[in-house]
Order: C-alpha cells, then sequence, then structure tokens
C-alpha cells in the first residue's frame, strides 16, 4: 500500500498458488451471484461454452469429488459465487487443464473482486 493509493493491491505468481490453500472455501456464498456468462469472461476469458463443457466433463471437480457440479437458481440457472471460481480454477490445476500462470492470472481477479466485498476500511484522505 502506497502513500497515492490507499487500496491494497493483489499480486499472486504462478508459484504462489498453492492447491491446499484456498482462501474463500470458508465462504462458500462470499460477494454476488455470478452467471455463467459472467464466469466465462470475467474470471477465465472464454465463452459460456467452454464452462459447460468442461463442467460436464467434470475438470472443475476437485480431487475429492467435490464441486463438479454449479448450484442452480430457482429457475434452474447456473449460479457461482466466488469461492465456486476458486474452486474452478483449482479443479482445472489439479486435472492439469490450466498452468499456474494462467491460474495466478484468474485468481487475482477472483481476489480482486473479493476486497471489494471485504469489510470496508477507513480511509484518512488527506485535506486540502
Amino acid at each position: 500500500m502506497s502513500a497515492e493509493d490507499p487500496f491494497p493491491t493483489v499480486v499472486i505468481t504462478p508459484e504462489g498458488v498453492d492447491p491446499d490453500r484456498m482462501r474463500l472455501a470458508s465462504k462458500p456464498d462470499f460477494g454476488p451471484p455470478f452467471s455463467i456468462g459472467e464466469v466465462a469472461k470475467v474470471f477465465f476469458g472464454r465463452k459460456t461454452y467452454w464452462v459447460r463443457w468442461r463442467e460436464r466433463k467434470g475438470l472443475f471437480a476437485l480431487g475429492d469429488g467435490s464441486g463438479s457440479q454449479a448450484r442452480r437458481s430457482q429457475h434452474k440457472a447456473r449460479v457461482y459465487y466466488l469461492a465456486d471460481v476458486e474452486r474452478m480454477i483449482y479443479g482445472l490445476l489439479q486435472n492439469e487443464k490450466m498452468d499456474g500462470t494462467w491460474a495466478a492470472r484468474c485468481l487475482a481477479v477472483v481476489y480482486s473482486c473479493a476486497a471489494n466485498y471485504e469489510e470496508p476500511q477507513t480511509i484518512e484522505r488527506p485535506e486540502s
């Protein structure tokens, strides 16, 4: 955190992607709900069918088999929260369908979004 920028910077390197330390696993409904299209575009930079196909193939599942299916809204649409997207990224890593560099970039987006939904911190502005 610098004097010019009062907001913390999220930096994740490929070496910093630890598949045993998911940060949001204990907060399953944290942040806003995302549609499948939003998840595909915002977090992965891909089209919707890319997420659907990998979900159908079970490529987002973790080693214990958890997390292979998306949650559904009352209208049967897929709904994802930040913890779901984090799990998807780790699932791709564990299934060797994503490299560390791409995972680090995707996780940086997830954690940046999460930072916006944490308890607000008081930021003192210099008086002019």
